[in-house]
């Protein structure tokens, strides 16, 4: 399930060799595909991974993120081939999506306030990448100028 892996809530079963069905008919992509891409926006949600929002006496805090998903899937067959009658077809799909943590807001008696989560890694890695940018453009503005 999508939204229910985040932070070991949820929990796969293995595939049992009986569980694996193989057909010569190709699936209905379409209809199987859109029903279950069409279920991804109500399930993946701040909630499935952050929890819900908490209430301690007069206060309230909620939790929010940045929610971020993809799908695609693809059918295709090979019609002019002049193989055998059955034809060659394939099909596929995936998907992915991630929840970031952006803030808490924290509401109370005393008003509400938001507190941003900083991602130091993030912040660190620019920096990195902008210093290593800046001695990069600076190492060939001196060679230009030493060789004249």
């Amino acid at each position: 399930m999508l939204g229910r892996g985040c932070r070991g809530r949820g929990h796969r079963r293995p595939v049992a060799r009986e569980d694996v069905v193989v057909s010569a008919q190709p699936p209905d992509v379409r209809r199987e595909g859109v029903g279950e891409l069409g279920s991804i926006p109500e399930r993946l949600t701040a909630a499935a991974c952050f929890g819900d929002a908490q209430t301690v006496g007069d206060h309230v805090v909620i939790p929010v993120a940045e929610v971020v998903y993809g799908v695609g899937f693809g059918y295709g067959d090979d019609r002019d081939s002049t193989a055998d009658a059955d034809g060659r077809s394939g099909g596929g799909g995936g998907g992915g999506g991630r929840a970031r943590a952006v803030a808490v807001i924290h509401a109370s008696p005393d008003g509400v306030r938001v507190h941003p989560i900083r991602d130091e890694t993030a912040i660190t890695l620019a920096a990195i990448g902008a210093a290593t940018a800046t001695t990069i453009i600076v190492a060939r503005m001196v060679r230009k100028l030493i060789r004249g």
